[in-house]
């Protein structure tokens, strides 16, 4: 779960100093594919692990994920202004997310 982990904390660090979209799909299709890589049966194995840290570090994922979604749609909408429309939703699911990140951290200290 180390590289799954890792690949989330890149898509947080990376929003600290802005990110635009293209960049941040990327990353978390990063992060997607560290997440397809986890060995299931070696982490059920793990005890604690799958509830008290792989829930939450998919739970911050589906986050990233739901803001992308939202920015994706909001640039294919002449409509829309990300600024006004979208990007204090965008920042709710990314707070979320290092929130969930953070949590599932202090799980993995001794």
């Amino acid at each position: 779960m180390g590289p799954f982990l890792t690949k989330l904390e890149d898509v947080d660090s990376r929003l600290n100093v802005g990110v635009v979209l293209d960049d941040y799909r990327t990353r978390v299709g990063t992060a997607r594919v560290a997440y397809d890589k986890i060995d299931i049966k070696a982490v059920g194995s793990a005890g604690d692990c799958v509830p008290q840290v792989g829930v939450r570090l998919e739970d911050a994922f589906n986050a990233y994920n739901a803001a992308l979604t939202v920015w994706s749609k909001c640039v294919d909408d002449y409509n829309c202004d990300v600024d006004k429309d979208v990007l204090p939703k965008m920042r709710a699911k990314w707070a979320k997310a290092g929130r969930l990140i953070d949590k599932a951290k202090a799980k993995l200290k001794p």
